[in-house]
């Protein structure tokens, strides 16, 4: 696995530049923390010690190990030399520093940078010269390295642009490092938003006549409008029925905040105790104002319908791109949809549930049954065949029965006969 050592810029008495938006050390320490928490399982990421100021160190000859990495990425905030505080309407812009001559440098600094400009931000430039220490002794040890400059901490414009988008601007930093060394951007041990729907409207129907046989036919009428108002966003719409039933106690309303006439089925609006929340005039409109505001916390792309999520504007863009982000308590940057602990498990445990049911609808085709070995500890069980599936435990060491197979995701995966799930058989031997 790659490896990559993440540095705050200044500190230990050095404040860097300031301006009424703050000091650079302090931005630096905010915005490092959450890109670390945004790279995820595909990278080995480490942070320098944020009490200390790398370069001070170096100067003293307390210098990293950078050749323990595969890059080095140094944060920091530009200043100019005409401060425009209060903004002009102008951008400055992001860019950074790299050594003359060093060519993976400029393709981590552009990746990243690239990425940020995406998000609707100004390039200002990538510098390449040899005056930097960390820079300096990063390139003697032909480790890549660059100096992110976000943004002008003297700019207005700037800093206000930073502060709507600080989540999305340590995503866009963490894929451009994720893009650099060629991973996955995606974090395979969580459940993403984004994507197609996994579930049936058959499945989520049988689901909630099973828990709720009071669910009046206008409830199950609406069910196919989460996956056709998901499709259209890119938001899988099965987990928006999930988390509706979460919401709304498997559309029975009891505890609910909301009512069955507001068409709200996900408590938008309902930001404090005795709040009634805000009410939709069809119940399709309801299910698409829920899939925007989910959509908000999952990426900062477009909306492709005309926004009708009154709520959207509050939400700090890309800032919970999975389901176990939606709680706020488990969200690495302290946002999120409910205040509630694990609440994006307690959405996904729903989704298990649905995910076993089998419907007269779905095809199977049956094949000859096998024994398989597990002789490893964490052979994991997924909830379906790929990787794209939660996983819900480790499969103990044994002899199991396999009773159907499906390739997906470069594995063939085997369905467990005790319904537990599926496992990879390539890491199980065939008897």
């Amino acid at each position: 696995m790659k490896k990559i050592l993440i540095i705050a810029g200044h500190g230990e008495g050095d404040p860097g530049a300031v301006s009424k938006w703050g000091q650079e050390a302090d931005l630096a320490r905010e915005l490092t923390n959450l890109i670390y928490h945004s790279i995820g399982a595909n990278v080995n990421a480490e942070l320098y010690d944020t009490s200390k100021d790398c370069y001070q160190q170096s100067k003293r000859g307390n210098r990293p190990r950078y050749e323990k990495y595969d890059a080095v990425l140094e944060i920091h905030f530009n200043a100019k030399v005409n401060k425009d505080e209060w903004g002009d309407g102008r951008f400055t812009g992001t860019g950074g520093y790299i050594h003359t001559g060093a060519a993976q440098s400029e393709q981590l600094g552009e990746k990243i940078v690239q990425n940020i400009e995406a998000l609707g931000f100004k390039r200002w430039q990538i510098v390449k010269g040899d005056n930097l220490l960390n820079m300096n002794n990063c390139y003697s040890l032909g480790v890549p390295y660059f100096l992110l400059e976000t943004a002008f901490i003297d700019d207005g414009d700037d800093m206000t642009w930073y502060n709507a988008h600080k989540s999305a601007i340590s995503k866009a930093v963490a894929d451009g490092v994720k893009d650099f060394f060629g991973v996955s951007k995606s974090d395979p041990n969580l459940t993403a938003l984004e994507g197609q729907a996994i579930l049936s409207a058959a499945q989520m129907s049988a689901y909630l006549k099973a828990v709720n046989s009071n669910a009046s036919a206008s409830v199950l009428k609406m069910i196919p409008y989460y996956l056709s108002e998901g499709e259209t966003e890119g938001i899988r719409g099965d987990l928006a029925f999930c988390q509706s039933c979460l919401e709304t106690g498997n559309f029975t309303f009891e505890g609910s905040a909301v009512t069955l006439d507001q068409n709200n089925f996900c408590g938008m609006g309902v930001t404090s105790n005795g709040m009634k929340g805000n009410s939709f005039s069809t119940p399709q409109l309801g299910i698409r104002a829920q899939i925007q505001h989910l959509k908000a916390y999952a990426n900062t792309q477009d909306l492709v319908n005309t926004c009708i999520d009154p709520r959207f504007k509050y939400v700090q863009r890309g800032c919970a791109p999975y389901v176990e982000w939606l709680g706020i308590q488990e969200n690495p940057s302290g946002r999120g949809w409910a205040s509630g602990a694990e609440y994006g498990e307690k959405i996904l445990d729903i989704y298990k549930k649905i995910l076993l049911i089998k419907t007269a609808t779905e095809e199977t085709q049956p094949i000859k049954t096998f024994l398989v070995r597990v002789s490893i500890p964490d052979l994991r069980i997924r909830t379906g065949a790929g990787l794209k599936y939660p996983y819900v435990g480790y499969c103990p060491i044994g002899v199991y029965t396999i009773v159907d197979t499906v390739t997906a995701d470069g594995y063939t995966w085997g369905e467990l006969k005790s319904g537990a799930g599926w496992i990879a058989l390539e890491y199980a031997e065939k008897i």
